[in-house]
């Protein structure tokens, strides 16, 4: 549907993990701008194509293609739109550059996870998942290469628009938002959502705290005047600084709990994921959720507030 004059949005029922992914339709002068693209699934090009035909539009209509990051709900169509619309796409430079990992033997990159998860605490019969779960999402990417690296700060015109773009790492280490000034409008991708808080894991790039990026990539949002945020999952974000303070304040309680789940013996960030999040999470989750403790963890460390040993290649934290 049009949410505000030239610019729409277009739902992609999904059918795991999260509900749908929206993709957003601006009009320009020139011709249309898609900004995320939704995985290589049928359902995205029906999703498309009905509503393409709603506004007497096709395909060819669409002259640029914007991807928010490289994962495979937003980027993972991006080879069919290529060959069905002959458009430009762009992205941020890391994120062309991670991308290009879709077309490469992942082996590696999959054996280096499930490493990861085993140093931190994981016991195999989990860890054996990983890689099944890891391969479905590279079998709903059709990659293209990136014809335009974008930068932090770059500007996208789109008719009588101008979007800035703001490279905001941390849910992904190549994710940008769009701002539009005039219309104080910012397309948030997974950064800012309003009903969950963007899942922050163990990153592709080594030597970087996704978790520390993300704190950091919210503040720097919440200094802009945003009147709504377009997320790419769920509802509109009708007070966009609020949401940025709510999910501020809950990973501050969750640094708290974190540390407090570390009281007594050295705990590994698996017994602290099931001390946060409980042992009947469903299988697939825990993954996710060990992920996510690992940032709360490690950031606890950097600020000094926790210390991390090595026993048996396996990483303890302690007070």
């Amino acid at each position: 549907m049009e949410i505000i004059e030239g610019i729409h949005r277009i739902e992609v029922p999904l059918q795991f993990m999260v509900m749908s992914v929206y993709l957003y339709l601006l009009e320009g002068d020139e011709g249309l701008t898609l900004v995320d693209c939704g995985p290589n699934l049928d359902v995205t090009y029906d999703s498309l194509s009905r509503y393409l035909a709603s506004i007497n539009r096709k395909f060819s209509d669409i002259h640029l293609v914007v991807v928010t990051h490289y994962h495979a709900d937003h980027y993972g169509y991006i080879g069919e739109l290529k060959r069905l619309t002959n458009a430009e796409t762009a992205m941020h430079r890391i994120g062309a550059g991670l991308a290009e990992g879709y077309r490469s033997n992942s082996e590696e990159h999959m054996d280096g996870v499930v490493q990861l998860a085993t140093q931190y605490g994981m016991p195999g019969e989990y860890t054996e998942i990983i890689k099944p779960l890891l391969g479905i999402l590279r079998r709903i990417v059709s990659p293209a290469r990136i014809d335009r690296n974008l930068e932090d700060e770059d500007e996208i015109s789109i008719g009588s628009s101008r979007y800035l773009v703001i490279w905001t790492p941390g849910h992904s280490p190549d994710h940008i938002c769009l701002y539009n000034p005039e219309k104080k409008v910012l397309l948030s991708g997974d950064h800012l959502l309003q009903e969950i808080t963007p899942h922050i894991g163990i990153d592709a790039l080594k030597g970087i705290n996704p978790l520390k990026d993300y704190l950091k990539s919210l503040r720097r949002i919440r200094e802009y005047d945003i009147a709504v945020a377009f997320p790419g999952h769920g509802p509109l974000i009708k007070d966009p600084q609020g949401r940025i303070d709510e999910i501020l304040h809950h990973h501050d309680e969750r640094m708290r709990l974190m540390s407090e789940a570390v009281t007594g013996s050295p705990k590994t960030a698996y017994e602290v994921s099931l001390n946060i999040w409980g042992e009947e999470l469903p299988i697939f989750e825990k993954p996710l959720a060990l992920a996510e403790t690992v940032q709360h963890l490690e950031l606890l460390v950097e600020e000094g507030r926790l210390q991390k040993i090595l026993r048996n290649s396996i990483v303890y934290f302690k007070k």
